[in-house]
């Protein structure tokens, strides 16, 4: 089987996406399952920084030796993002840039958990979204998520470095405890 997370938030810097990135190469989560990572949102290929950090991000999959694949918005079905997530067994991350609302809501449905990145973040919609959707989120422990993740209960609050991220990977993977 396939456990995946799911990253959703704009393509910028400040966004931190490069933690999701990182905390899945430590993850320790061991079992019957594969561990993907889809990061998906708002991308405007008219933006240099859109485009600057997609290609850092791919960058820093390379540097880490995770295999990568992105599929611009048209490029993709969820038949095929299935059978990638299914069949590649070395593919560690997927990048899906301007998604649909309809993606955004399968994405929330078929995966096994929200990584929610930003640091000092405003309210954010997005843990709502995915709660909404019974995703447990994994969120830094700063601004709106503190108020909206409930630790332990619909999720996990945590530090923003990586290891700390991929702690709380491992412990929602390996404890089924949400």
């Amino acid at each position: 089987t396939c456990k995946v997370l799911l990253s959703l938030n704009r393509f910028e810097r400040k966004k931190n996406l490069n933690l999701a990135i990182e905390a899945l190469k430590e993850s320790k989560a061991k079992g019957d399952f594969m561990l993907k990572l889809i990061v998906a949102g708002g991308f405007d290929s008219r933006v240099q920084e859109n485009l600057d950090h997609l290609r850092e991000l791919q960058d820093l999959c390379d540097r880490l030796g995770m295999k990568h694949s992105t599929l611009f918005s048209g490029e993709f079905s969820p038949s095929l993002l299935v059978s990638m997530l299914q069949d590649d067994l070395d593919l560690k991350v997927i990048f899906l840039p301007s998604i649909t609302q309809e993606c955004k809501i399968s994405l929330l449905k078929g995966s096994t958990a929200l990584i929610y990145t930003p640091s000092d973040e405003h309210f954010g919609i997005v843990p709502i979204e995915a709660m909404a959707q019974g995703l447990p989120v994994i969120a830094m422990n700063s601004g709106g998520p503190t108020e909206t993740v409930k630790d332990n209960v619909t999720g996990f609050l945590c530090e923003p470095a990586a290891d700390h991220l991929a702690e709380a990977i491992d412990k929602l993977l390996l404890s089924n405890s949400l």
